[in-house]
C-alpha cells in the first residue's frame, strides 16, 4: 500500500485546507454536472455548467456546502438541472474530483492539472512559456492504430506536438493525428515518423533535402519553403479544431517503445487549476483523483 497522504472523504469533496470563496450558482446544463467538477459561466452571472475546454474556469461544483434541499444523496450522484449549486474556489484546498481524470491519461503525483471538458482534468507541462496535455502512449509490437481516448475540444488552438520517450529503439517512429476512418481526421497530421530512437524530449525533423523526412505534421505547417541549396523548410503556423476533427490517435512502427505525448494547446478554457495530489491511471476510463488546487 502506498500513502500518498490523501484519504477518499465520505460525504464532502474538501479533504485539506478552506476554500476562500464559495458562491452560488444555478446549474443550467446537467450534462456531467457532478459534484467535483469544475464549472464555466452558462447563459448569463448566475448559471454554470461544466467546464467545455473553451471557456475559463470559475471553479469547482461543491458538495457540503450545498443547501440541504438541493443536495444529492453522495459525491458520485449528478445535480439536479436548475438548482442551486456551490461553486468553490481561491486555492489552498485540496478537492477529491469523482472519475475527475479524463480518460486516456495517467497523473504522476505533482503533476500540473489543466482544466478540460466535461469538468474534468487533464496532465499537462508547461515548456517555453506554453502549456500542453500529457497523453501516454506505449507499444510492445505490432503497428496498429490507437485511439488515446483523449478527444480535442473544437475551437482551440494546437501549436505544437511533441515526444518525450522513456522507452527508446533505434529506427523506432511514431505518428501522432486525428483519426480519419471515424472523423475524416488526419493520422499523422501532428506528427509524421516523428523519431523514438533517443530517450528523452525529441526535437522535429523540420529542414531536410526531402520533404518526406520533415516529421512536423501536415496540420501543423501549412507550407514549407526551399532554399537555394534545395533543402525544405516546414513553417509551423498551428492548427485550429473545427469540432469535427477530435479524437487523438497514434501509430507506432513495430518496436517497443513507451513515453508521452506532448499536445501543446491554446484556449481560454484549457489553464492550470492545481497539482496531482496522488497518483491516478485513467489510462483505460475515467478516475478519482485529488487536486491541489490554485485556482
Amino acid at each position: 500500500m502506498v500513502d500518498s497522504g490523501h484519504i477518499v472523504p465520505t460525504g464532502r469533496l474538501v479533504t485539506k485546507g478552506s476554500p476562500a470563496n464559495v458562491v452560488y450558482r444555478n446549474l443550467g446544463t446537467v450534462t456531467n454536472g457532478y459534484p467535483g467538477r469544475l464549472a464555466v459561466r452558462e447563459n448569463t452571472d448566475y448559471d454554470v455548467k461544466v467546464s467545455d475546454g473553451v471557456l475559463p474556469p470559475l471553479g469547482w461544483i461543491g458538495y457540503e456546502q450545498q443547501a440541504t434541499q438541493y443536495q444529492v444523496a453522495d459525491i458520485t450522484t449528478i445535480n439536479v438541472v436548475d438548482t442551486e449549486v456551490p461553486v468553490i474556489s481561491g486555492g489552498g484546498f485540496t478537492i477529491y474530483m469523482p472519475s475527475g481524470l479524463a480518460k486516456g491519461t495517467v497523473a504522476t503525483q505533482g503533476d500540473l492539472l489543466l482544466s478540460w471538458t466535461n469538468g474534468q482534468v487533464v496532465p499537462g507541462v508547461f515548456m517555453g512559456g506554453r502549456y500542453a496535455i500529457k497523453v501516454p502512449f506505449m507499444n510492445a509490437t505490432g503497428t496498429a492504430l490507437v485511439d488515446t481516448g483523449i478527444d480535442i475540444p473544437g475551437g482551440v488552438m494546437i501549436t505544437d506536438c511533441m515526444l518525450n520517450v522513456t522507452t527508446n529503439t533505434a529506427s523506432g517512429t511514431l505518428d501522432v493525428g486525428f483519426d480519419y476512418a471515424v472523423e475524416g481526421g488526419d493520422l499523422d497530421g501532428l506528427l509524421d515518423g516523428e523519431s523514438i530512437a533517443t530517450a528523452g524530449l525529441v526535437v522535429h525533423d523540420a529542414v531536410d533535402a526531402s520533404t518526406a523526412n520533415i516529421t512536423v505534421g501536415a496540420l501543423l505547417t501549412e507550407v514549407e519553403i526551399k532554399d537555394a541549396t534545395s533543402v525544405y523548410y516546414a513553417v509551423p503556423t498551428g492548427y485550429v479544431t473545427d469540432g469535427t476533427i477530435k479524437s487523438l490517435v497514434y501509430t507506432p512502427s513495430d518496436h517497443a517503445m513507451a513515453g508521452y505525448i506532448y499536445v501543446f494547446i491554446e484556449s481560454p478554457g484549457i489553464v492550470p487549476v492545481g497539482r496531482a495530489g496522488a497518483a491516478a491511471d485513467a489510462s483505460s476510463e475515467a478516475a478519482n483523483i485529488f487536486v491541489e488546487t490554485t485556482l
